[in-house]
């Protein structure tokens, strides 16, 4: 889709797996159409013809990777993130930026970098579609912030394995090579959970920084070779932080009641939450005592619904 403002406005920009916004100042594409058999009949106007399926979709253009236009992202993080995924040996979907998504591989690859423009490239690239008999990846995929960081971690776990670096505990987790993984299959435990409270979020999510500080503060994990695992624990600790601010605008909020009388949990599920008697667990997990009734003017933190 075309940008409709700022410095990019007469770019088109395209996705390539999960890299992206790519900004392309040119394409042209080939083939997509019905491939035929073409017989000539003796005696006959005209000729024959029997459809062969359609041809391969091949795009070909060219690519802007100079940060003088303004993202400051471009160039070289996508740019490499970009150069790392065309290893894959496993093909990946164009986002175009009018007939949607596509599967295929980016076949060429050319890069031409100008004194005159430090900052960045120019790639003429060559994209070929291959038949898809899978189901279309979803756009959210790419808007979900949690399932963005879960293909994050994938990366700095596999990273950081190669590299012989297993990552401290997070929480209640135990140090292992998929840490980042595991948590943040956890977190979308927390964030499914009706009964979380913010502070659960927040809790969780600080823990979690606190591990992906530690292990970004490791002198050679910054150096160029490692980039892509640096980067990658870097990214999955933005998303994190952005699906964790996303859950707790909904998520539920502890306030302080001070107790006009002695009450039990369940009493006080039944006046505040109308009749809600599971709420009772969470009231009593959340303010422990020896006593099965809590005393008068004692605080207690609880639910805000």
């Amino acid at each position: 889709m075309p940008a409709t403002v700022g410095p990019f406005k007469n770019f088109l920009r395209v996705y390539y797996g999960e890299v992206g916004p790519l900004y392309l100042s040119r394409f042209s594409e080939s083939g997509n159409i019905q491939r035929v058999a073409k017989y000539e009949f003796p005696h006959v106007d005209q000729q024959g013809a029997e459809p062969m399926g359609v041809r391969p979709h091949v795009i070909t253009g060219e690519m802007v990777f100079l940060t003088s236009l303004g993202d400051k992202d471009l160039y070289p993080k996508r740019y490499i993130e970009l150069r790392q995924t065309l290893r894959n040996p496993e093909p990946q979907y164009f986002l175009h930026p009018y007939d949607g998504q596509m599967l295929g591989y980016i076949t060429e690859f050319n890069p031409t970098h100008d004194a005159t423009a430090r900052n960045g490239c120019i790639v003429q690239f060559t994209f070929e579609r291959i038949t898809d008999t899978s189901e279309t990846v979803a756009l959210d995929l790419f808007k979900d912030p949690l399932t963005q960081a879960e293909l994050k971690a994938a990366v700095a776990d596999a990273g950081l394995a190669a590299l012989s670096i297993t990552p401290p505990a997070i929480g209640s987790l135990e140090p292992s090579e998929t840490v980042f993984s595991d948590y943040i299959t956890q977190f979308r435990g927390i964030l499914d959970d009706a009964t979380s409270t913010v502070d659960d979020i927040n809790a969780t999510v600080a823990m979690f920084r606190d591990v992906a500080q530690n292990v970004l503060a490791i002198d050679y994990l910054s150096e160029a070779e490692n980039y892509e695992v640096y980067q990658a624990i870097l990214s999955m600790s933005s998303l994190v932080t952005q699906a964790a601010e996303q859950a707790a605008s909904s998520a539920t909020q502890l306030i302080e009641v001070e107790l006009k009388e002695t009450s039990s949990a369940q009493e006080i599920a039944m006046k505040w939450y109308k009749g809600d008697l599971d709420r009772a667990e969470q009231i009593a997990t959340l303010n422990p005592t020896r006593f099965f009734f809590y005393p008068k003017g004692m605080v207690l933190r609880i639910p805000d619904r």
